[in-house]
């Protein structure tokens, strides 16, 4: 989001008053900040009346529900001190500003210098871990999109000051142990916030010999020209695959504490759970990292997304939104013994708990509506239907899950990123099921000649068994998701 600049003294902090950086901003109470981030739809209370179609386009809002993490207050407030801080650090008007920036460019232009120039400041860094699925990332970036990403001046008290001011950006580390890959993900995140598109074009050019101190330089100019707030650096647990690939070049926590922490921008990490693994200074073998960098990485807080117990007040929450009396057959909430099952299945995982949902309560108005004079023996709060739509549609992640379950959750992290990540797991599932359900129905409606092929939608379900035809509905939902 990009705002024009509107300027206003701090009644609390009057010493960082006089700084346009700092003037431009402005944040929420807590009450405010909950409210936004809350998002829980209000289904209408004719819910049950309204034909099929209606009903599976409405439960698709269940996709977007969400309810802030318990830690989500103090985590904004961690990330709002942090901006403040790095802005109350230099003045955009000032000499020293004007020097660092002098001095970013000549190590760009200069191949020979070496990336680790001068000794600027030390910023904070905070680490936000949590297993896939637990919503740190939802989280951060929910919390930063709270904040303007990018604030327009034009002059301030009569001084020309045309500058976008960056408050902050989120990037990945790459998959691959390449510095250079890293910087462009960083001009990518930095040209998609200014709608600028030089910086990725500029630096992705096979053929400018440009090198990998260059690049690292590069992005340090970049955040200090547009006065970048603050950095959030996702899917660190990268790095854990990096010591194996060829190269000494290799991002490492050590370019990131020296790319952002010594000209000043503090840092958010977050990783899986698997990712702690690089900040273990207790293993004197750590390769990774030594005890100073990661004093200097975990310099502010450390944040963990846990999974959530049944009888916490956010899996409360959580499954309320997502089980409305609107929507519950003949508007009965769920038993006790229900909620502790999807508690099961889930894993107290948000992601989870909420495709869970959706794809319950549509298979359960699929199959009322396939009934005939409406089927009063189903309900929501089946347990044998919540357990059939887990078995067909979470079967690929299952061997995970019952892993997280067990309490291995390195177990879980590692099946989870050989498949490539919890959406993929699901994309997988989505397409597999898909391919095998076609198959199945092919050989079910082939003609007599023995050419295979899918009657029309048309055509009568009556020749095919009951089995498929569930296969069919079951088919639908995987489809559609």
């Amino acid at each position: 989001m990009k705002i024009k600049a509107k300027y206003c003294e701090d009644e609390f902090i009057p010493d960082l008053n006089g700084n346009p950086l700092v003037e431009a901003l402005s944040f929420m109470d807590t009450g405010e900040l909950l409210e936004k981030l809350t998002y829980v739809y209000a289904f209408p209370d004719n819910f049950s009346k309204a034909p099929q179609y209606a009903k599976e386009y409405l439960l698709k809002k269940l996709k977007a529900t969400h309810i802030p993490q318990p830690i989500q207050p103090e985590f904004y407030s961690t990330v709002t001190s942090s901006i403040l801080d790095r802005y109350g650090s230099y003045h955009p008007f000032s000499a020293e500003h004007r020097r660092k920036l002098n001095q970013l460019a000549e190590a760009v232009a200069d191949k020979e210098l070496s990336f680790d120039i001068g000794q600027f400041t030390t910023a904070s860094s905070s680490l936000i871990d949590g297993q896939s699925g637990s919503g740190k990332t939802t989280m951060i970036r929910n919390t930063l999109n709270m904040l303007p990403q990018v604030i327009e001046h034009n002059n301030y008290k009569g001084k020309p000051f045309r500058q976008d001011q960056l408050v902050w950006v989120s990037f990945d580390l790459p998959a691959t142990a390449s510095p250079k890959a890293m910087a462009l993900n960083f001009f990518k995140a930095v040209d998609t916030a200014i709608d600028f598109d030089q910086y990725y074009k500029e630096w992705s050019k096979k053929s400018s010999g440009k090198s990998v101190d260059s690049h690292l330089n590069a992005m340090r100019l970049v955040a200090e020209s547009h006065h970048l707030g603050i950095v959030h650096i996702d899917e660190i647990q990268f790095m854990l695959k990096y010591p194996q690939s060829k190269g000494t070049e290799k991002p490492s926590l050590s370019v990131l504490e020296a790319l952002f922490n010594k000209i000043g921008v503090p840092v958010l990490l977050s990783t899986t759970t698997q990712g702690l693994a690089l900040f273990d200074t207790a293993n004197g073998e750590n390769q990774f990292v030594d005890m100073t960098t990661t004093r200097r990485m975990l310099s502010e807080r450390q944040y963990t997304c846990k999974l959530h117990k049944a009888n916490s007040t956010f899996f409360e929450q959580l499954f309320e939104a997502l089980f409305p009396p609107q929507i519950c057959i003949e508007g009965k909430i769920p038993s006790y013994e229900f909620k502790l099952q999807f508690h099961h299945h889930s894993c107290g995982l948000p992601s989870m708990m909420v495709r869970l949902a959706h794809l319950h309560h549509e298979t359960t108005y699929r199959r009322l509506n396939k009934s005939q004079n409406g089927n009063t023996c189903i309900r929501t709060d089946d347990i044998t239907s919540l357990n059939k739509t887990y078995n067909k549609q979470f079967k690929l992640i299952h061997p995970a899950l019952e892993s997280l379950r067990a309490g291995n959750e390195l177990a879980f992290e590692k099946q989870v990123i050989s498949r490539g990540g919890i959406k993929k797991f699901f994309d997988e599932a989505t397409e597999k099921e898909g391919r095998k359900r076609l198959k199945r129905l092919s050989n079910v409606t082939a003609p007599p000649n023995g050419k295979r092929g899918i009657k029309s939608k048309t055509s009568s379900l009556s020749g095919v068994s009951s089995k498929y035809a569930d296969e069919i509905s079951d088919f639908e939902v995987g489809v559609k998701d």
